[in-house]
């Protein structure tokens, strides 16, 4: 599949008008951002609706990992196999090897997470902490439908400024969480604080630009990528026409709908090296499938043969974008400890 050509190869005329065009834009998203930013109750209330009960079941159909093509390659980059997912990988390297540990999990959405570590004979109890008190309900809930309560607690919290469950916790996972937290190192502070003497951070998360804000240089790739799609694969949610960009999601109107969303997302790796003593990371990829199949993904039926070929094909060419450079990874797993503990 041939890659869009990048900037330095368009003509003068086109890169000029480009620019002037671009310049509008770029003062309503900055605008958007300073109004996203205010200290506002209300940009709180807006974040506990968008990721409550409602607004998470929503997105879940719409975003990339909800294939199974697309987590079977995500998978296999972290682990090396496609049968063996990040929680699993990262507890087999780093958790103790010994019974009772006690697990702290930040951004529980609806506790799928602490449902899943509450089954592993080595771990007795496990808390999940969101910042959606209707989300928080809902973990509760289904943690009870399973008869995982004994073992499961739920709490409401702010991971921007509210102190953590007292610990200690021998460890603290987080899945996609971070890149909502603006004061990040505050939270690894607090983190280190409540981590027993060998407790571990470990964690999934996005680390790209921030409110997804790429560039144009990756939005000429993401263009060329989606109209390598047959026309039945480009079809928008609710009706709405066919996708005409590879990346449909305005940074500006972004921050306003949801202010937490990838707020600092491309500060998370540099300010936890040098706020605690990080153990591994891997990055995996992301930077052109997240975007590319945001609501494009419902389109996709994986019991068709020529649809997870597809799906496939666009594994293979990330994979091969981020192998000679052309691309960054945007999504990483980590591991790490308070900075005395070694």
């Amino acid at each position: 599949m041939a890659i869009a050509r990048g900037r330095g190869s368009e003509p003068w005329i086109a890169r000029a008008w480009w620019f002037l065009r671009s310049r509008p834009t770029v003062l309503r998203r900055l605008l958007q951002r300073c109004v996203a930013a205010l200290p506002r109750a209300a940009n709180r209330r807006r974040v506990e609706e968008h990721w409550g009960p409602a607004g998470s079941a929503a997105l879940g159909p719409l975003v990339w990992t909800s294939s199974r093509v697309i987590r079977e390659y995500l998978h296999r980059r972290v682990s090396g196999d496609p049968r063996c997912d990040w929680v699993t990988w990262m507890l087999h390297r780093h958790a103790p090897r010994r019974p009772g540990l006690r697990v702290l999990v930040l951004g529980c959405g609806d506790g799928w997470l602490e449902r899943v570590l509450a089954r592993d004979e080595r771990i007795s109890f496990v808390m999940g902490v969101d910042v959606s008190p209707g989300i928080v309900e809902e973990a509760a809930r289904r943690a009870a439908a399973e008869g995982l309560s004994d073992s499961i607690a739920h709490a409401v919290a702010d991971l921007d400024r509210d102190p953590l469950p007292a610990g200690p916790w021998d460890l603290v996972l987080s899945h996609d969480v971070i890149h909502h937290v603006r004061n990040l190192e505050g939270l690894y502070a607090r983190t280190a604080e409540a981590l027993a003497p060998d407790g571990l951070l470990l964690f999934c998360e996005y680390v790209g630009p921030r409110r997804f804000d790429y560039g144009r240089a990756r939005e000429l790739i993401l263009d060329d990528a989606l109209r390598s799609l047959p026309e039945k694969y480009r079809r928008l949610t609710g009706g709405r026409g066919l996708a005409t960009r590879g990346h449909r999601t305005d940074p500006g109107e972004l921050a306003l709908r949801d202010p937490s969303e990838a707020v600092r997302s491309d500060d998370i790796l540099p300010v936890l090296r040098a706020s605690m003593d990080v153990l591994e990371e891997i990055p995996y990829g992301g930077s052109l499938l997240s975007p590319l199949l945001f609501e494009l993904v419902a389109n996709f039926d994986e019991e068709k043969p020529e649809d997870e070929e597809i799906l496939r094909r666009l594994c293979a060419r990330e994979a091969a974008l981020i192998a000679d450079g052309t691309l960054p990874s945007d999504y990483v797993v980590a591991a790490a400890k308070a900075l005395s503990r070694r």
